[in-house]
């Protein structure tokens, strides 16, 4: 999935398949994640530099607390850089938008 820059930022878009379809984050500084729906499984965010191999990393809440699955509903945010998706979740829609600000 690509996101578009207009002025710096992406405008939020649905995320289809955060599971199986990584977000092309490269040129996208901050990138935020809004989780809709109480997950029935926790989303797990990977990341990668080359698209091919993922490790697991962290995503922050609102509040700047860390984690390693997002369990409820709400926005989060990832450093952006590189590539990201999801090893697991479901039951939850998702959407995401980038910045350069």
């Amino acid at each position: 999935m690509q996101l578009v820059l207009q002025a710096q930022i992406a405008p939020p878009q649905p995320w289809i398949d955060p599971i199986n379809d990584p977000l092309d984050c490269r040129s996208i500084a901050n990138i935020e994640v809004q989780v809709s729906g109480v997950p029935s499984t926790g989303y797990a965010p990977v990341r990668s530099l080359d698209g091919k191999t993922y490790f697991p990393c962290l995503v922050f809440d609102t509040r700047y607390n860390d984690t390693t699955a997002i369990t409820a509903e709400g926005i989060y945010s990832v450093p952006g850089g590189g590539f990201l998706k999801f090893s697991a979740g479901a039951g939850s829609t998702v959407t995401v938008r980038g910045s350069n600000t």
